[in-house]
């Protein structure tokens, strides 16, 4: 497992709104890939992300 260090910025409409994005061929790697449905769960004051099967 890897660790990355990444720095929230702010949303460009909203300079008060944090921005956490994400990108790089590792999410693919992970299941992460593009046209996938994730959930996004706050957990033990953090954040778990997990990519979900949804029947279309």
């Amino acid at each position: 497992m890897g660790i990355r260090l990444v720095t929230i910025g702010t949303d460009w409409l909203d300079d008060e709104a944090p921005l956490l994005q994400l990108s790089g061929m590792w999410l693919c790697d992970l299941g992460f890939a593009s046209g996938k449905k994730v959930v996004v769960e706050e957990k033990d004051g953090g954040i778990l992300l997990r990519v979900v099967a949804v029947e279309e």
